[in-house]
């Protein structure tokens, strides 16, 4: 397990637990993405980078923003709800 501190060890171990993911590969994902949110291309840290998964089949999709994980999460993931938030701040 490398020479983890206990905080790196606490995360790994819920990384692993929640998305069957480990700290190398979280560490992985972020360096693949520059750093930046695979939705708003905000830049992350690895205190604010959220691992992005679909609630229902439990599969990790990206890292995200605190913002666009809310975005999704309020959305209940829906892509309809999403497509109709858009027209109607096109409207304005």
């Amino acid at each position: 397990m490398n020479n983890y501190t206990k905080e790196e060890r606490l995360k790994d171990a819920y990384l692993m637990r929640i998305y069957q993911i480990t700290l190398e590969d979280f560490r992985g994902m972020l360096l693949t993405q520059e750093y930046r949110c695979a939705i708003c291309n905000k830049n992350l840290s690895e205190k604010t980078a959220i691992v992005d998964h679909n609630h229902k089949t439990g599969k990790v999709r990206a890292i995200v923003c605190h913002n666009c994980n809310r975005l999704l999460g309020e959305a209940k993931e829906d892509i309809k709800i999403l497509q109709l938030a858009i027209l109607y701040l096109s409207k304005f």
